[in-house]
Formats: C-alpha cells, structure tokens, sequence
C-alpha cells in the first residue's frame, strides 16, 4: 500500500506524512482463537477507496466470525506498532519496512464511515481448516507474526491472494475490462479524487509502471483484487457464494476546479511569462526574480535527487529505474541553484545551455520516449524553459544580478 524553497519542501513533506500515518490502524501484534472443529464462517471485507494517500485504492481484510467462542473478529495485514515518522520513512525507503497481521473486533469496521464490501467464500471443511490455520496465525509464525512489505508485489491485498491460492489451488480469474492496463493507468484510475498524488507520484515513477500488467499482478491493489476474487472460479464453480453491502460510507464530493494541478502549473507558466518580461525590462526586479528562479531549481534539484536515490539505493529501484523525467527535473539544477546566475559567467552559461537542451529533447520526443508523462508536465517544462533559458540572453546595458 505512496510519498514533494526549503519550507515549501518541508510543508508539503508533512502532509503527505500526516496522511500516511491518520489513515493507518495503529497495529496490535494478535491472534484469534481457533481450534480444529470450530464453527466458523469466513468472509472477505473490501473498503472502498477514498481520498487519501494509503486509502486512495482500497483496503482488504478476512473476517472470522467463530461461533463456537462467540467472536467476531478481522484480520489485518497492514499493521504497525512504531509508527515514528522517521523510522518509518528510512525504512520505507530502502525497502526494509516491515507491517504486522494483527485482529480486531468487526465492530472497528463500522466506525469507519466507508463502504464496506462483504464476499462469503464457499470452503469445505478441509480447506476451512486450512485457512483458519493460517488466519490465527501459525502461518506467519517464522517472521514473527510480520512480514517484509513491498508496494506492489508483497502487500495487505498481494498476501490475501497468495492466501486464498494457497487454500483453493489454482485459481482461475475472470476476464476484466482492465485486463490490457498498465501499471500506471491502475495508479490513475485508483488516484482520480487524488490528483496531486498522482501528479508528484508521476514524476517519480518511471518506465516499469508503462509495462502492462497481468491480472494477478493487478491485484496488489486491493478494490482490483476484490473484483477478481468475486469472479474467481475453481473448476467452474465460483469461490464466493455471495456478497453484502456490510456498511455505507458517503460518496467522496467532487472535486472544485482548483483541486486540479492543470490550473496551477498553467497559472504557473503564464506568470512566467511576466516574471521573463519583467526580468528583461525592469533591471531593478531581476534580484527578486532571481530569488523566486532559485526556488523552482531548489524544487527541480530535490526531485531529481529523490529519483536518483531510489533508482540507485532503494529496493524500489524498478519504480524509479531509466525515469527519463530526469530531462526536466535535471541534476544540472543542483549546480545551478548554488552558482552566479550571471549571463556574463561562462560555466552558468553552459549548464543552462545544456539544461535548455535536455527539455527541448522531452519536448520533441514526448511522443516517442518509451515513458507515458503527465500532460500536467508540458506547463511545467516550458516554465523552465522560459526560466533557464532567459539566462542565455545576451548580457543587457544594465549589470546582470
């Protein structure tokens, strides 16, 4: 199951951190009583997708109601008992986060204020047997009740597949409208009351996420998985018997037209465009212009930096792998945010030049590059184009800044 000038940096850091650590269930390492002859009926929960960082796509959880001990309980593969914002991030960004299968009472479920799906599964006694074996917990007893998380292929809805494969066999999925969708699309789609997300999110991931995906590999998103599970079959015959509204949430409200980045980053350009012109004929505003310039390099240099990090030193490597993204948020701002921007200095010259040359080459090839860019993007690399380029301008009358 997501994660962006220094304080504008740090701000925008902190939301994101608040909504990953508000919209998590604070974990509780524990088990449910089972024991072999139990009356019990297992089902499937899927929580719709709101907005939010980790809800945007869902979630998915095993409800165990045991009859013969009077409990009703759910079982949970997303939780955490140390939820320190550092500790988290480190961890989640070498790829060494671990999240713990804990249980709570159904009735947590309700105060959720979400919809609720619930999916009855038909099991015979043997395969009853087997499932609740691994759901009180025997199953994950050689990591200690945890297990090693990754975004797309070892999750709270990756692991309830390999669960019920595990029970079932081999498990043969229905044919969907989403069959031929790439990783990326399944990132928009589950993003649309989300569009920010999807826009940074965009800039970090790179061409791994424009390969199609195979159905089961679509199912590391849990409302995906859901819909598979429902038309899911083991020789013919479905492996659900049917299926309930649990609890109804309120339908997320539509998003305002200023919720949408398209209106900011062409906003952004167009004021470009009069920060340029003011900057050529108003020598006394080039200091300020320069300042608000240095802002959006310092903005280019940290995302390029980011990208770079978690191609060559997370275990998220393929998300970030040959992101051709680096051609406007280029390393090349890193020195240009610390040196002279002096039209008259020959280095800055050059770095702009070679800056300048690296976004014409995204913008002539933004229909070829083996990458699908964010239409949010084209706004952007023609603000930098403006913003560097003005810099190759012939040195003014006036003294440059």
């Amino acid at each position: 199951m997501v994660g962006l000038s220094i304080k504008k940096f740090t701000v925008v850091t902190q939301v994101i951190l608040y909504f990953i650590f508000v919209s998590h269930i604070q974990g509780q390492h524990t088990y449910i009583p089972y024991k072999k002859g139990d009356s019990v009926t297992i089902t499937l929960l899927a929580l719709e997708g709101v907005p939010g960082l980790t809800t945007a796509f869902g979630h998915t959880q095993f409800r165990v109601i045991n009859h013969t001990w009077h409990r009703d309980d759910v079982i949970d593969f997303a939780g955490r008992a140390n939820w320190e914002v550092i500790s988290y991030m480190k961890e989640f960004f070498f790829g060494n986060l671990y999240y713990d299968i804990y249980s709570f009472p159904t009735t947590d479920v309700y105060k959720k204020n979400r919809t609720v799906d619930e999916l009855f599964l038909k099991l015979t006694s043997k395969q009853k047997e087997q499932l609740m074996t691994i759901l009180s917990g025997a199953f994950f007893m050689e990591e200690g009740g945890q297990y090693k998380y990754d975004y797309i292929y070892r999750n709270c809805s990756t692991l309830v597949r390999d669960v019920l494969e595990d029970v079932y066999g081999d498990l043969e999925y229905p044919k969907l409208d989403q069959d031929n969708k790439t990783f990326r699309e399944i990132y928009r789609d589950g993003l649309k009351y989300n569009p920010w997300i999807k826009f940074f999110s965009d800039m970090i991931l790179g061409p791994f996420s424009d390969r199609v995906a195979t159905p089961r590999e679509q199912m590391f998103i849990p409302v995906i998985l859901y819909k598979y599970i429902r038309g899911a079959k083991v020789n013919g015959a479905l492996i659900a018997e049917k299926h309930r509204i649990l609890t109804r949430g309120k339908a997320p409200k539509p998003l305002g037209i200023l919720e949408y980045p398209a209106v900011w980053v062409w906003f952004l350009f167009f004021l470009e465009l009069v920060l340029a012109f003011i900057w050529i004929r108003q020598s006394n505003w080039r200091k300020w212009v320069t300042v608000y310039d240095r802002i959006w390099f310092f903005f280019a240099a940290t995302m390029s930096v980011l990208i770079i990090a978690l191609w060559t030193v997370s275990n998220y490597d393929y998300a970030a792998r040959d992101n051709w993204n680096l051609l406007w948020l280029n390393p090349l701002y890193i020195l240009l945010f610390f040196m002279p921007l002096n039209r008259s200095w020959r280095i800055s010259k050059v770095v702009s030049g070679l800056i300048v040359l690296s976004l014409l080459v995204l913008l002539l090839g933004w229909s070829i590059i083996p990458q699908s860019f964010n239409i949010n993007f084209l706004p952007l690399l023609l603000l930098y184009l403006v913003k560097v380029g003005k810099y190759l301008l012939p040195k003014p009358s006036a003294s440059a800044v």
